[in-house]
């Protein structure tokens, strides 16, 4: 608005100076009226101010079009202005959400990056756990005194006679159950029992052989290492369990008992037992070797 004052001050002193102007020409041009007549200075007066309205009527149409075509100028200015604070905001705000979604990304990125390296991290720790105690074993062992050397030697001799004793036991299994084998031979039973087998009498070496191997692991126990020692503890009274509960008490006759039920009995503990004593001597081979 201030503009638009300014505007129609300069218009204004303009008209007043052209009308000064005009005023002064007529006076010198016109000395005399029409005919030789002089000219009243009240009817110049009057014209002057008859054209002086007039101009002052055009000038007041012209400043009032300049005023609106200054106002609609100012109305779209503003419109622009005001559409361009809106996408200003709304860009501001697409790029607030695009920093927190590239934010929340990058704290995901570290922390898998983080977890990844600790993993790592624990992985290598490990092995070099292992490694340390591997290699302190392997100093142990080569620092090894005449007292070490002594039990050491005294391990493989409790080992290995355990281990020949389980083999007696094996071979005496084997005679009964199916005597066709070699020695060493995988174990495996005919489809039908040998009636050898069913004779209760015959087991009697089998009887003897468990019960030394359990006695001198008994004796002898000591010299094994933990996990050796309950693998054959283990073994035992599963061994004492089938031979008392299924292969013993299915060798007599019962009477009213179903013969087939008997044979599937003794069948299923005598497989069972065919696989528990190589078991028990593939552990005691294996502690001899560590040995």
């Amino acid at each position: 608005m201030d503009v638009v004052l300014l505007i129609l001050m300069i218009l204004l002193i303009g008209v007043v100076a052209g009308g000064g102007y005009f005023l002064l020409n007529e006076s010198r041009r016109l000395p005399s009226g029409t005919g030789g007549q002089p000219v009243s200075i009240d009817s110049i007066k009057m014209e002057l101010d008859a054209r002086y309205q007039a101009d002052i009527e055009r000038l007041r149409a012209e400043a009032r079009g300049a005023v609106g075509e200054i106002e609609a100028e100012l109305g779209r200015l503003q419109e622009g202005l005001r559409t361009s604070a809106h996408e200003h905001d709304a860009q501001l705000a697409r790029l607030r959400d695009r920093f927190a979604e590239v934010d929340g990304q990058t704290a995901n990125a570290l922390e898998r990056a983080l977890g990844e390296l600790h993993s790592h991290q624990e992985v290598e720790l490990s092995r070099l756990r292992e490694g340390v105690g591997a290699a302190m074993a392997a100093i142990a062992v080569r620092q090894s005194t005449p007292e070490t050397d002594k039990i050491a030697a005294r391990k493989a001799e409790a080992t290995a006679e355990l281990y020949r004793k389980l083999a007696k036991l094996e071979m005496s299994f084997i005679s009964l159950a199916n005597p066709v084998l070699l020695p060493g031979e995988p174990f495996t039973l005919p489809p039908d029992l040998l009636p050898e087998t069913l004779k209760w009498e015959n087991w009697k070496d089998v009887g003897d052989a468990a019960y030394a191997f359990a006695e001198a692991f008994n004796q002898d126990r000591i010299y094994l290492d933990d996990d050796t020692c309950r693998e054959l503890i283990r073994f035992i009274a599963g061994l004492r369990e089938l031979m008392t509960t299924a292969i013993y008490p299915n060798l007599l006759s019962k009477p009213g008992a179903d013969p087939a039920e008997v044979r599937a009995v003794l069948y299923g503990a005598l497989e069972q037992l065919g696989h528990d004593i190589p078991d028990a001597r593939e552990r005691l081979e294996r502690a001899y070797r560590e040995i």
